[in-house]
């Protein structure tokens, strides 16, 4: 068995709320992966286990859960339109519409990968209810388990 890269497991304690949410780990015991594949495998980047593979957390926690994704994704999107847009007016010259269109639309594509999952995993730390809390004694066994 390979042993797990020194930062798979940040020392001195637990990691932190904002490291599993940064790094799309599980949120009860903040060791587990979410996603099984990296962020752009086009083909895999959204396949998650079913549950943690550390602590055994459900990430689905209801049918229809990752619907709710959809809304943070939007809010994501609209922040790259509304904020791209407004740099390229202050910072640029007047420039032809299809330039913006162009601009905004390749920056949303290429960071679609990344929103669509950091969405989910939004949706999983903020609404993901009582049983997704960070829980001391599951970090304990995760952290003893091999990855």
């Amino acid at each position: 068995h390979m042993s797990a890269p020194s930062s798979a497991i940040p020392p001195g304690g637990p990691p932190g709320g904002l490291w599993a949410l940064l790094a799309a780990r599980c949120p009860r015991c903040r060791l587990g992966r979410m996603f099984t594949h990296g962020t752009y495998n086009l083909r895999r980047f959204l396949n998650m286990p079913p549950q943690c593979p550390r602590c055994g957390l459900h990430y689905e926690v209801e049918p229809g859960f990752w619907w709710g994704a959809m809304y943070v994704n939007y809010a994501f999107t609209t922040g790259i339109f509304l904020v791209t847009f407004i740099l390229m007016r202050l910072l640029l010259d007047e420039l032809p519409w299809w330039v913006y269109v162009a601009v905004i639309v390749s920056l949303t594509l290429a960071a679609l990968p990344l929103l669509v999952r950091f969405s989910r995993v939004i949706m999983l730390h903020a609404f993901g209810g009582p049983s997704t809390r960070f829980r001391p004694e599951a970090w304990a066994a995760a952290a003893r388990q091999q990855p």
